[in-house]
């Protein structure tokens, strides 16, 4: 009868040895990817942007996850944290080597180019939505190569909310809009309705 082969008493550690070595070519490689992913975010426009607008409100960066699909593809995740401890997760995609975006959502509202609160558009906006019981909760950023849009958000004591919208490009507002619950402002509606049926009358009164 055929016996099978019998492996010789040094083939098993020898075996253990070259897939150690395997994990190990493998986590260097990881590594050297991770570190020139690194390189190119820290001097990427995009990148830089989101940490200005991070660092001029007081957060520090903290934490830094790179994942790489290839030499110039992958995620990362920039964890930043403020002075009462809480933490904003920058989270973004690399594509040909340069960030294609990076984007952070927090409850801290006024986390946001500073443009953008100083913007006389939204200024008025936020006085429309303050006046009807309506006050910042909520700020969300997604810094792209072309333009970086921002939303504000905010809420009533009803749980209703409302946003402010924005879009930046070489940090200067080009365009504000405002996204309210249907029916927010029915009164001024209705007021510019009794206004237009007003001269409409006292046209035809004539």
């Amino acid at each position: 009868s055929s016996s099978s082969p019998r492996k010789s008493p040094g083939q098993m550690p020898q075996d253990m040895g070259s897939l150690q070595d395997q994990v190990a070519r493998e986590h260097d490689r990881m590594q050297t990817l991770r570190s020139a992913l690194l390189t190119g975010l820290e001097e990427d426009p995009v990148v830089r942007e989101i940490h200005e607008i991070l660092t001029s409100q007081g957060y520090v960066r903290a934490t830094t996850a790179i994942d790489p699909a290839s030499e110039d593809t992958g995620t990362f995740v920039f964890g930043y944290q403020g002075g009462a401890r809480e933490t904003i997760r920058v989270s973004g995609l690399v594509a040909n080597g340069t960030a294609a975006y990076a984007a952070y959502a927090t409850d801290r509202s006024l986390v946001v180019p500073d443009a953008l609160p100083a913007n006389e558009t939204y200024r008025r906006f936020a006085g429309d939505l303050a006046d009807d019981g309506f006050f910042p909760a909520s700020a969300a950023v997604n810094a792209t190569p072309g333009a970086t849009f921002v939303s504000v958000g905010f809420a009533d004591s009803q749980d209703r909310t409302a946003r402010i919208t924005a879009t930046l490009v070489g940090g200067e507002v080009q365009a504000v809009d405002l996204e309210v619950p249907a029916g927010l402002f029915p009164l001024a509606g209705a007021g510019a309705l009794c206004i237009v049926l007003l001269i409409a009358y006292l046209v035809w009164r004539g």
